[in-house]
C-alpha cells in the first residue's frame, strides 16, 4: 500500500521577507500621516491662541483709548500725557467724580491707562503709576499713529511722537503685530516668513529675520477720540 505524501503547508522565506518589507512600508506610512496631523494640530492651535490674544487685547485698548480725554464735570483736567509711536498714555475721569487721584499719590482705579511694550517683549496695560501688565504675548510690533481733526497726520520729531501738538489728536491708527509662540517654530508648517508688515500709513514697522518660520498675524484698529478737543466731553 502506497503512503500518501502529505502536503506542508507554510510561507517560504521568501514570502516571509516579502511580508515583512509591505509592513514596514506601510507602518512609515501611518507614522508619517500622524506625524503631519500633530504638526497640523500644534500650527492650528498656536494661531487660533495667538489671534484670538491678539484680537482681544486690540478691542480693549481700542475701547479705552476712545475714552482718553473724558471729563464729564470739566474738573478732572483728563488728557492725553504720552503720545509716542510705540506707546499711549491718557487719563479719563471714568467715576465722573471730577478728580483723577485718590490723594496726591495714589491714582483713582483705571483713571491713568498706558499702553506698551514691556521689558519682556508682550503687550502690556499699566494703570497708575504701574508697570506695564501683558494682556497679550508674543509681540513683534506695537505702533501707534496720530490723527488730528481733519485726518491729518501728527508727526512732531519725525519719527511719529507727539509732543507740542498733543491736543490736537482726534484720532489713533493701532497696529500690532503678533507671533505665533516662541519655542516650536519647528513643528509649524509652511515656508519662511519673508513679509515687511506695515502700518495703515504704509510704513514698515517689522521685518523678520531671515529664514524666520514663525506664524503671524497683523490687526489695525482705529481708535476715534470722542472727548478730544471738546469744551465739555461727554
Amino acid at each position: 500500500m502506497r503512503r500518501m505524501k502529505q502536503k506542508q503547508s507554510g510561507y517560504s522565506l521568501i514570502e516571509l521577507l516579502i511580508a515583512i518589507a509591505v509592513g514596514s512600508v506601510i507602518l512609515t506610512l501611518v507614522v508619517g500621516f500622524l506625524y503631519s496631523q500633530q504638526q497640523i494640530h500644534v500650527t492650528h492651535n498656536a494661531i487660533v491662541d495667538m489671534q484670538q490674544g491678539a484680537r482681544t487685547a486690540l478691542t480693549l485698548m481700542t475701547r479705552e483709548i476712545r475714552m482718553a480725554g473724558y471729563d464729564p464735570t470739566g474738573n478732572a483736567g483728563a488728557e492725553i500725557e504720552q503720545a509716542d509711536v510705540d506707546s499711549f498714555t491718557f487719563t479719563t475721569d471714568s467715576d465722573g467724580n471730577g478728580t483723577l487721584m485718590v490723594d496726591s499719590t495714589t491714582w483713582e482705579s483705571n483713571e491713568r491707562i498706558r499702553y506698551g511694550i514691556n521689558t519682556n517683549g508682550d503687550f502690556g496695560r499699566a494703570t497708575g503709576a504701574g508697570n506695564l501688565h501683558a494682556i497679550a504675548y508674543n509681540i513683534d510690533a506695537l505702533n501707534f499713529v496720530y490723527l488730528d481733526e481733519n485726518g491729518g497726520r501728527l508727526d512732531d520729531d519725525n519719527a511719529g511722537n507727539v509732543t507740542s501738538s498733543i491736543e490736537d489728536i482726534r484720532a489713533v491708527q493701532i497696529t500690532l503685530v503678533a507671533r505665533s509662540g516662541d519655542t516650536l517654530p519647528a513643528l509649524f508648517l509652511g515656508g519662511a516668513d519673508n513679509m515687511i508688515y506695515e502700518n495703515l500709513q504704509g510704513e514698515e514697522i517689522y521685518t523678520p529675520d531671515t529664514g524666520d518660520r514663525f506664524r503671524r498675524i497683523i490687526l489695525y484698529s482705529t481708535a476715534m477720540l470722542r472727548n478730544m478737543g471738546l469744551a465739555n466731553p461727554q
